[in-house]
């Protein structure tokens, strides 16, 4: 016989009584060895002593950021803004682009500066012109307690709400407030006041108190609890849009703006 052919049914035969063995090993384990049987563990409801089993909870649903009727603080005094490295969408995974982006839950941010904005103490403070956008807001009537700090020549336009013309204004200067609308589909001179419409703020500097009211179309606005201001939109809301514009008054680029003590409650 060749030398492979030997190997081949050498090979065959170690297999074969490999295979042979295997059930006569089983059967003298059987005949020698009797597994023990363990009692079976009494279930929990025949146990006296069990402690009772109690049905899984429902899932809470979550409840929604704005509720109708409830107060909202736009900045709690407890949770500050975050400074994060910008990732550009162009960039690759990992790298980073050494320009500082302000965060803040809840809110969107555009502006020229990316850190041109921050919250800490309760406290909002813009420095440059920007945009800041509540995210998720729903309600189209809402009432808003704020106090606003003005620097210079700087100004606050206040979103109150979404129609065919823009995103409806309330523009706080230093010394008046006035209504206006602003056209995002514009690139430039897409803010417009209605300078006739505008009424005096009560005058002191620091820090301006004021309580907005919007509701069914109208707008209303009272300081040290006074109605200093009352008219219909001129844009009505389709959309509810809730947020504020820095302003630069008489050219100024480089607004700066705080804000605290600012509470929404829609209605």
């Amino acid at each position: 016989m060749p030398r492979t052919s030997r190997c081949c049914a050498y090979w065959v035969l170690a297999t074969l009584s490999i295979v042979l063995a295997l059930p006569a090993l089983t059967r003298a384990e059987e005949e020698d060895i009797t597994p023990a049987k363990t009692p079976d563990k009494p279930k929990a409801k025949d146990d006296p002593k069990a402690a009772p089993v109690e049905p899984p909870k429902p899932l809470e649903k979550p409840k929604p950021a704005f509720e109708k009727g409830k107060a909202a603080t736009l900045f709690p005094a407890d949770r500050d803004s975050k400074t994060v490295d910008h990732q550009s969408p162009a960039m690759q995974q990992g790298q980073k682009s050494g320009i500082n982006e302000t965060k803040y839950a809840g809110w969107s941010y555009m502006g020229q500066k990316l850190d041109g904005w921050s919250v800490k103490g309760g406290v909002l403070d813009i420095d440059g012109q920007c945009a800041l956008t509540l995210d998720g807001y729903p309600f189209k009537d809402f009432d808003l307690k704020i106090e606003i700090e003005l620097t210079g020549a700087s100004g606050l336009g206040i979103m109150l709400g979404s129609g065919k013309d823009g995103i409806s204004l309330l523009g706080v200067l230093p010394n008046a407030v006035l209504p206006g609308t602003w056209d995002q589909t514009k690139q430039g001179n897409n803010v417009n006041f209605d300078n006739k419409a505008a009424k005096p703020l009560p005058k002191g500097g620091g820090w301006i108190s004021l309580r907005i009211n919007v509701a069914q179309g109208w707008v209303e606005v009272s300081a040290d609890q006074k109605s200093i201001f009352k008219d219909r939109l001129a844009n009505p809301v389709q959309f509810s849009q809730f947020g504020f514009l820095s302003l630069g008054v008489s050219g100024n680029k480089d607004p700066k703006i705080k804000v605290k003590n600012a509470t929404i409650t829609g209605n």
